[in-house]
């Protein structure tokens, strides 16, 4: 967890609060890479909170290294995403304010972090089942190449 959250977290406890993120379709080959979360077991995007006096465009190469291993570059912006909620496993409640960005990968190896169980690509699809609405509205963007999107 972030110093700024961990910080913040200390103060409000669980209650619910709105927090900024940054995430990434990486897309090669009609293929989108995808990360099973240690926290709930659940395949999702990566991604991960913007760090007080980080840009979205840099915590989103951020994280994506953090947690995949794959260093990309951004080839657009896929929208910004706000109309949702979400209960982490810990009981912390929190309004994601999320930009998400179109990603391609120009290194890196395979293997994630302490917060991904597995990483790998599936094909746009094949991809596993998924429960977060984010994601689920994430993926339809992707899938119907929407950029400039507003939810």
């Amino acid at each position: 967890m972030p110093d700024y959250i961990r910080w913040l977290r200390e103060r409000v406890g669980h209650d619910h609060i709105q927090l900024a993120y940054a995430a990434a379709c990486v897309v090669t080959d009609e293929r989108v890479l995808m990360q099973r979360r240690s926290d709930d077991g659940q395949w999702g995007l990566p991604g991960g909170a913007i760090e007080l006096g980080e840009s979205a465009a840099a915590a989103v190469v951020r994280e994506v290294s953090e947690e995949t291993g794959v260093r990309v570059e951004i080839e657009a912006l896929q929208g910004v995403y706000t109309e949702y909620r979400h209960v982490y496993p810990n009981g912390d409640v929190v309004q994601p304010i999320t930009v998400f960005f179109r990603c391609a990968p120009i290194g890196g190896r395979l293997g994630g972090d302490a917060e991904s169980l597995e990483v790998r690509y599936f094909d746009l699809d094949a991809t596993p089942a998924l429960t977060n609405p984010l994601y689920l509205d994430a993926l339809d963007d992707l899938r119907a190449g929407r950029l400039g999107v507003y939810r």
